[in-house]
């Protein structure tokens, strides 16, 4: 089961990550409940790409039949040749929680603000490492106390 939630902050705490979502509601997640933290990236779609090419050449043909010069032609295929490069190039960052049990937590992410949530996403990765040594560390001593009694 994957459900999808988005979240409009976020904020580790001592234990875990605390996500506030748009109706302000409050949600603790331990460390221990944590599958995956990662960011992704989105480029724009290939429909997008082709749609406005259509626009493109549909609006050079319209601007070639009412003017009926031929820079114009020339002109309006260089710019969707432009914006094509320009959309190619156009990437969306997106913050992603998944637990063990497949619920996932979404955010979008700016381009200004990507370096600080990669150093968020290690500080988590870092908490949830720590977790899991201080958890084996414990059974570990569990079993020894248990042999040697």
């Amino acid at each position: 089961m994957i459900l999808k939630n988005n979240f409009i902050e976020l904020s580790l705490s001592e234990n875990g990550i605390l996500l506030i979502f748009k109706t302000k509601e409050k949600k603790q997640i331990l460390f221990s409940d944590l599958d995956q933290v990662y960011i992704t990236v989105n480029k724009i779609k290939t429909i997008y790409i082709a749609l406005i090419f259509a626009i493109s050449i549909g609006l050079a043909g319209f601007s070639y039949i009412t003017f009926q010069i031929d820079l114009i032609l020339i002109i309006a295929f260089l710019l969707v040749i432009t914006i094509i490069l320009k959309m190619n190039d156009y990437k969306r960052y997106g913050l992603k929680i998944r637990l063990k049990n497949g619920v996932v937590f979404e955010k979008k992410i700016d381009i200004k603000s990507k370096h600080e949530t990669i150093d968020f996403v290690n500080d988590i990765r870092k908490e949830i490492y720590d977790c899991k040594i201080k958890k084996s560390n414990e059974a570990l001593i569990k079993v020894q106390h248990e042999s040697v009694v």
